[in-house]
C-alpha cells in the first residue's frame, strides 16, 4: 500500500501528537513539519529527519502533500484550508475547526464542492475505551441529562489565547471536544444560556479580554438538559462526563469510561490505553483515505452544529438571556449536516 505524503502545520500544543501518530501509521508518509518557529520547526526536523518550514503556504506549495495535518491556532488556518481545498489536498484539523460558524461553513462548502475530504479530531469517538458510547442510547435508555466539567491549563493568556477576536476563550478552544461529544450525543439544544468571567485577568503582566471560565446550560427537546463548566486552571487538561439515561449512567474521564445501572452498581470498565490520544483519530483518517473515501469520519458538516453552540452561548453571554442555535443555524448550508437530531453514532 502507497503511503500519503503528509505535511503537519504547527508544532505547538497537539502537533508533536499529530506527528507521533502519522510516524506510527501505515498509510501516512511524514514529509515535513512547519511552524512560524523557525527554532522549533528546526529542531523537530532533526528529530524526525525531515524538512521544516516557518511558512505554512510555502510548505504546502514546495511539499505538494495528499494530506494535511492541521494544528494551527483556529484564528490563523483559513488561508491555508482554502489552499488546500483547491489543491484538493485532505485535511485532518484538531477542534475546534475554525474561530465561529460562518467559517466553519464557508470551508465546509468548499471542501464538499471540491469533493475533498475534511475531517476534525474526536478523541471520544475512534477511542475503543469510549466505543460504546456512539450507542448509548441503544443500552441506557436514552440520555436525559449530561454534566460536564473541564479544567484547561491556565498557560500564557498574554498571548493569542488571551484576545477573544482571535480565541474565543476557555469555551471555544479548551472545551470544544467535550461539548462537541455532548451535542453528538444529544443532538441541537433548542436554547442555550451561558455565563461567562475572566477571573484571572487582574493577575497576568497584559489585559486579556477572552473568558477564564465558562458555564453553560443546554435545554434539548422533551427537556432533556445538558450543562458544561470549563475554567482554566492546573497544568493539564482534565474532563469528566455524567450522562444519564433511563437505565444506566455513564462517567467518562481521560483514564476511562464506568457504566453503571440504575442502583449505582458498576456494571463495566474501560480503560483508556492509546498514550496518543489522537493516534486513533489518525488512523481512522488514514484507514479512510485508503479506502478511497471522499469522507472520513468526523466530517466537518457533523461541527457546524457544534459551532452554532458556541456562537449561541458567546451570544447568550452577551445579551444574558437563553438563545436559540437554530437562529444561527437556519441558513441553508447547502450540505448535508448531521447530530441535529437526537443522536449521531
Amino acid at each position: 500500500m502507497a503511503q500519503l505524503r503528509t505535511v503537519v502545520l504547527g508544532l505547538t500544543g497537539c502537533g508533536a501528537d499529530l506527528c507521533a501518530a502519522i510516524r506510527k501509521d501505515p498509510g501516512l508518509d511524514l514529509a515535513a513539519v512547519a511552524d512560524r518557529d523557525k527554532s522549533l520547526a528546526e529542531r523537530k526536523s532533526q528529530l524526525l529527519g525531515v524538512p521544516s518550514y516557518d511558512d505554512y503556504r510555502l510548505a504546502i506549495i514546495e511539499e505538494s502533500p495528499q494530506v494535511l495535518l492541521m494544528a494551527l491556532p483556529p484564528y490563523e488556518r483559513s488561508e491555508y484550508l482554502k489552499l488546500a481545498a483547491s489543491r484538493q489536498i485532505a485535511v485532518l484539523a484538531s477542534g475546534p475547526p475554525l474561530s465561529d460558524f460562518d467559517l466553519t461553513l464557508e470551508h465546509a462548502r468548499a471542501f464538499s464542492k471540491g469533493n475533498v475530504p475534511f475531517s476534525v479530531c474526536r478523541i471520544w469517538q475512534p477511542e475503543p475505551a469510549y466505543g460504546r458510547l456512539g450507542s448509548i442510547d441503544e443500552w441506557a435508555g436514552g440520555v436525559f441529562s449530561a454534566h460536564v466539567n473541564v479544567l484547561a491549563p491556565a498557560g500564557d493568556l498574554d498571548g493569542w489565547r488571551g484576545d477573544s477576536a482571535r480565541a474565543g476563550g476557555v469555551l471555544l478552544n479548551d472545551a470544544y471536544d467535550q461539548l462537541d461529544a455532548i451535542v453528538s450525543v444529544m443532538g441541537m439544544p433548542e436554547e442555550v444560556y451561558a455565563v461567562l468571567a475572566r477571573p484571572f485577568a487582574e493577575v497576568q503582566t497584559r489585559p486579556h479580554d477572552s473568558e477564564d471560565a465558562a458555564t453553560v446550560m443546554m435545554r434539548f427537546s422533551s427537556n432533556r438538559v445538558a450543562t458544561i463548566c470549563a475554567r482554566r486552571a492546573g497544568r493539564e487538561h482534565y474532563w469528566r462526563y455524567r450522562l444519564h439515561g433511563a437505565q444506566a449512567t455513564v462517567v467518562i474521564t481521560v483514564d476511562e469510561m464506568v457504566e453503571t445501572d440504575v442502583n449505582e452498581n458498576t456494571t463495566s470498565t474501560s480503560k483508556v490505553q492509546t498514550r496518543n490520544r489522537l493516534a486513533p483519530a489518525v488512523g481512522a483518517f488514514s484507514a479512510a483515505l485508503a479506502a478511497g473515501h471522499s469522507q472520513a469520519p468526523s466530517p466537518i458538516e457533523e461541527h457546524l452544529v457544534t459551532m452554532a453552540v458556541i456562537q449561541t452561548a458567546y451570544l447568550s453571554a452577551k445579551t444574558g438571556q437563553p438563545e436559540s442555535p437554530g437562529k444561527v443555524f437556519c441558513v441553508d448550508t447547502g450540505l448535508e449536516t448531521k447530530h441535529t437530531g437526537a443522536r449521531t453514532a
